[in-house]
């Protein structure tokens, strides 16, 4: 059987980082932050951390939004 393709994840800062390298304009982390929590894609547990990972594409998706596509 052949194996299934690894899919590779992301800890919440590490989609942050690549997704601050994917945007032109460099926008600033909480804003990455608000979108991936408003999508569902991290979740917010107070008094401030965030838990959850993303996958490429889900980065991808992250961006595309704050890119307005």
């Amino acid at each position: 059987m052949p194996k299934s393709p690894k899919i590779k994840t992301y800890t919440c800062s590490q989609a942050v980082k690549k997704a601050q390298n994917l945007i032109p304009n460099k926008k600033r982390h909480i804003l990455i932050l608000d979108t991936m929590v408003k999508f569902k894609f991290v979740e917010f547990t107070p008094p401030g951390s965030y838990r959850g990972s993303l996958t490429e594409d889900e980065v991808q998706q992250v961006v595309d939004k704050l890119n307005g596509y």
